[in-house]
């Protein structure tokens, strides 16, 4: 009995350690990269866009002004102070040569990981992703993005690594911890007077 009860323990040990990519290891590994921001690019120098915020009720929400004397070249859509967290970081050649300021509509939020393939190069993730956090600028779409509204996505993670091989001092002290925890049980086993002895 005491061997089988041994037995268990070190395959429950052993089974524990195990090295394969697991939903939860992948939902870690993905989930350092959330959440992302979901924007929209808006043209300050373009009418067509000033006239898009108009209909959108920024202007009204406090985030936007409008220079109706503008003309091309020049900015007529600027930011106001309220606005200023939602403005999403824009690479400085379309910030200065297009006159694009990226703004903040929403987030994508890692949701759940549903399939795992393996293989020898690489593990294939397939999970889903939902939008939050809709600000006032997700009014600009056609079709606003709706909080909650998911999406499936395909990840390609790196191959699982595998342990080193075992050296042979590796083996003896994989063995040695192996006797001791034989000689602790049986010394809990002893002091706890079970039946089975």
């Amino acid at each position: 009995m005491k061997s089988v009860l041994l037995t268990l323990i070190i395959i429950a040990l052993l089974t524990s350690c195990s090295n394969s990519l697991t939903r939860k290891k992948a939902f870690d590994l993905l989930n350092e990269n959330y959440p992302k921001k979901l924007y929209y690019q808006i043209f300050t120098a373009d009418q067509e866009y000033a006239t898009n915020v108009k209909r959108a009720g920024l202007i009204q929400d406090g985030l936007i002004t409008i220079d109706t004397n503008a003309t091309f070249p020049n900015r007529c859509i600027f930011f106001t102070d309220n606005a200023k967290d939602l403005l999403v970081p824009t690479p400085e050649d379309e910030k200065e040569l297009r006159a694009i300021q990226r703004v903040k509509v929403g987030e994508w939020k890692l949701k759940e990981i549903t399939g795992i393939n393996l293989s020898e190069n690489k593990a294939t993730v397939e999970y889903v992703h939902e939008i939050s956090n809709i600000t006032p600028f997700a009014k600009l779409y056609k079709n606003p993005p709706k909080v909650g509204e998911t999406r499936k996505e395909v990840a390609y993670l790196p191959p699982v690594q595998q342990p080193p091989p075992i050296s042979r001092f590796d083996f003896f002290v994989v063995k040695s911890t192996m006797l001791k925890l034989k000689f602790f049980l049986a010394f809990i086993l002893l002091v706890y007077k079970c039946p089975f002895i």
